[in-house]
């Protein structure tokens, strides 16, 4: 017995198919540079994103900053530069000391198959 068709997205015709689906680059490219940094949209964008998507906290002096977590523990250097505050929320330092914070050596450091230091 052989079926008398056969059907499988593998064969289908290519001018039948839906248009694909927007691609958002939520917090930019975060495999491919540090995520919510310019870096990181730029790359989103060179992958043809349709748009992006970015978190936003405020800072204590009332400065809005792109931030995901609850504290600067992962993305930052915070437990090097404020040891004593690295488990503060983000949004209890001011726009000076979030600043002088570094949210991309990490990434340099690990590699990259989407493990950051938790």
């Amino acid at each position: 017995m052989a079926p008398l068709s056969i059907t499988s997205p593998c064969i289908l015709d290519h001018a039948n198919l839906t248009p694909r689906p927007d691609i958002i680059g939520h917090q930019g490219a975060p495999m491919l540079a540090p995520e919510n940094t310019i870096l990181s949209f730029q790359r989103a964008l060179q992958m043809n994103v349709s748009g992006l998507e970015a978190d936003v906290a405020i800072s204590l002096d009332g400065v809005p900053f792109l931030m995901r977590d609850r504290t600067l523990r992962r993305t930052t250097d915070v437990g090097k530069m404020f040891p004593a505050r690295q488990l503060d929320d983000a949004s209890a330092f001011n726009w000076t000391d979030l600043h002088s914070l570094n949210a991309g050596q990490w990434f340099l450091k690990v590699p990259q198959c989407y493990s950051h230091p938790r």
